[in-house]
């Protein structure tokens, strides 16, 4: 019994003096063996440590066979303890087990309060973990807004500026100015609502990331025309968000880029849910491009390593263009 706490040493203290007592009746009835035995037990119950333990017995014993020789000779003294060590070995055995039982249990509450607060500890690291990775794509994306929208913004100043120099008297290089200030205000606008969508994490908290996609692409058939085909492989699940945001944004990058650049017939869109990873991949038919080019792009790629896994974008043998990001469940 653990000695450091007040009730458990009052119930150890009151088990001692029942004990005694129930011992001191057995004397006076002519019982006095039954008070060894007793002891002996409370005895093996009351100390932890076996070395104390083992002690406490064979204290017990002498302490018997000494109080035997004063109203015996040896051989008698013996032949009357001897028929009493079994008891003692049975009484020994029952509490050793009562006290291996006793520390099992104390082990396995330990155990289960260790495990639950290793529980708690995990799902508030995952909690941050998440907050964290939200965190980050949203300053990337605002990293993003700044390097491609402030670049079309001043590229859009400086033809204004220029079209406030141009004289009257040169009428062609105005309209000129002008339908490239419009061509660079429209790519502005795109950029911008690009740049809106991807800050919306409310997507993924509403939708599964197949019904996000599916979103996308029906969007951006509407604005190009352009024949989609898309594919969801294996059992879909719900991901967590440093999964699913970067496989979202990873589309809205290619879908983008298609719009762009690649003047695409058809584009061809494919989810992959596997035990071990999920895979997206974007390929269409249009010019094609170079491996990993612009900003955006190489954002995919920096995300998917942190995480990880793997992203590659190129140009494919048969022409067009092929993204693929693969990141671990």
């Amino acid at each position: 019994m653990p000695w450091d706490a007040p009730l458990q040493r009052d119930l150890l203290w009151l088990l001692l003096g029942i004990v005694f007592a129930t011992a001191i009746a057995f004397v006076l009835r002519g019982q006095a063996s039954l008070f060894y035995y007793l002891v002996a037990a409370e005895g093996w119950l009351t100390f932890r440590q076996p070395s104390r333990r083992i002690g406490w017995v064979v204290c017990v014993v002498a302490i018997s066979l000494l109080v035997n020789l004063f109203y015996r000779n040896l051989s008698e003294a013996m032949l009357w303890l001897l028929p009493g060590l079994p008891v003692y070995l049975l009484l020994a055995v029952a509490a050793e087990l009562v006290v291996h039982r006793e520390d099992r249990r104390v082990q396995v509450e330990r155990l289960l309060s260790e495990l639950r607060l290793a529980h708690r500890r995990l799902e508030d690291y995952t909690a941050q973990a998440e907050a964290l990775a939200v965190s980050d794509e949203r300053t990337r994306v605002a990293r993003e807004i700044h390097d491609t929208l402030g670049h079309t913004m001043t590229a859009l100043d400086l033809q204004l500026e220029l079209l406030v120099q141009l004289p009257d008297s040169q009428n062609e290089a105005r309209k000129a100015a002008v339908a490239q200030a419009r061509a660079l205000a429209r790519e502005g606008l795109v950029e911008l609502r690009r740049a809106v969508q991807a800050l919306q994490p409310g997507v993924l908290e509403t939708f599964s990331l197949p019904e996000a996609i599916e979103d996308l692409l029906a969007r951006f058939q509407e604005r190009t025309r352009a024949k989609v085909i898309w594919q969801v492989d294996g059992q879909a699940v719900r991901l967590p968000p440093p999964i699913g945001i970067p496989l979202y944004r990873a589309t809205q990058e290619a879908l983008t880029n298609i719009t762009r650049h690649a003047a695409a017939s058809q584009v061809g869109v494919v989810l992959c849910f596997a035990p071990e990873a999920v895979t997206l991949t974007v390929e269409d038919d249009g010019r094609g491009g170079e491996p990993n080019a612009g900003f955006g792009l190489r954002g995919l790629r920096e995300r998917a390593e942190a995480l990880g896994g793997e992203f590659h974008a190129g140009p494919r043998h048969e022409g067009g263009f092929r993204l693929e990001m693969r990141l671990p469940r």
